[in-house]
């Protein structure tokens, strides 16, 4: 959809019919330089101490829209929650890590409330479903053309499940 304010997206509307680059480049808001250091030191695969999961700009937009998830900070610990939880090398620590430092040390608007962080917890659980494992490694420049509903079916992303995790989280998190 043209008009479709792609960070407004939501499980209950289907983008799976768009290619990848085509929605990515509508998606994507930010930049590399707009986020804070601790933000790119525990989440850009560049750092030396990134956390596994950890993906560029682009792909972590493709797993936004992958995963049919706009912008609010639901929809960030949702996603960051999904890639943590797929990588075969998360421990523990890692998953301490991230939320004390999403909780108590990112600004504003990338800190996260305890309810975000339930939410990254969905994602996280979604995220070690999925059987195609290490999603955050893909180069999704190979996959452009392809359309988000035949990425899902590569990867064992179901729009169903996705829609199932959303309404619990409309129940628990409705504001």
């Amino acid at each position: 959809p043209e008009q479709f304010d792609f960070r407004e997206i939501t499980p209950k509307i289907d983008i799976g019919k768009l290619r990848l680059d085509a929605a990515c480049n509508q998606f994507a808001i930010d930049k590399d330089a707009d986020l804070p250091i601790w933000i790119w030191l525990l989440e850009s695969p560049e750092s030396p101490i990134a956390l596994p999961g950890s993906l560029d700009l682009y792909g972590h937009d493709c797993i936004h829209l992958l995963l049919n998830r706009g912008v609010s900070a639901y929809d960030e610990a949702f996603v960051i929650g999904f890639t943590m939880g797929n990588s075969d090398r998360i421990k523990p620590h890692h998953i301490a890590i991230i939320k004390t430092f999403s909780r108590f040390i990112y600004p504003n608007p990338f800190k996260f409330t305890l309810s975000h962080l339930q939410v990254f917890d969905l994602g996280f659980m979604y995220g070690q479903q999925v059987k195609y494992r290490n999603i955050h490694k893909e180069v999704f420049d190979v996959y452009k053309n392809w359309t988000i509903e035949d990425l899902r079916i590569r990867y064992g992303i179901s729009l169903g499940e996705l829609q199932a995790l959303w309404m619990v989280e409309e129940i628990l998190f409705a504001e």
